[in-house]
């Protein structure tokens, strides 16, 4: 019987990481080519990339301009009569 192989989320390569996320593994080396972290060997922390991309993600939401120059609480839909 072939023995199961356990992932380590502290050093997995860039296939694993693809595989788990789901994502493709061109974009995850896009994302290492643009800072991504990795570990010396090549391979990468599942928390520190999830971490990194969290932060983009946050930083990118808030550069998102709101219609008509209002702030999102202005396009905020209202009841009648409230």
């Amino acid at each position: 019987m072939a023995e199961k192989k356990t992932l380590n989320p502290a050093a997995m390569t860039v296939e694993e990481v693809a595989k788990t996320l789901g994502i493709p593994r061109k974009w995850l080396e896009a994302d290492i080519a643009a800072g991504a972290p990795t570990n010396d060997d090549g391979t990468v922390n599942l928390v520190h990339y999830g971490r990194g991309s969290t932060r983009v993600a946050s930083r990118a939401s808030k550069r998102i301009a709101s219609p008509k120059g209002k702030s999102r609480r202005d396009t905020t839909p209202r009841l009648i009569g409230a």
